[in-house]
């Protein structure tokens, strides 16, 4: 993300803004600035509304949690 904002700015944007619908603060391994958050969330595995797991469950109308066995 921080790559594809430098490129942005480089090619002439003004600004730049950033929307994440679900922010896992935990998992980050670089610092990205974010100036819109929907949701923050625990370290765990969210699928479904286009999230999947293996390519299954994308298409549930909703976000959920994975549950670990």
């Amino acid at each position: 993300m921080s790559a594809i904002i430098e490129q942005m700015k480089q090619k002439g944007a003004r600004s730049v803004k950033v929307c994440c619908l679900l922010n896992k603060p935990a998992a980050r391994k670089y610092p990205i600035p974010l100036d819109y958050v929907g949701f923050e969330i625990e370290n765990v595995y969210i699928l479904g509304f286009g999230l999947d797991h293996y390519g299954y469950y994308r298409n549930l109308p909703f976000i959920a949690v994975c549950k670990e066995d």
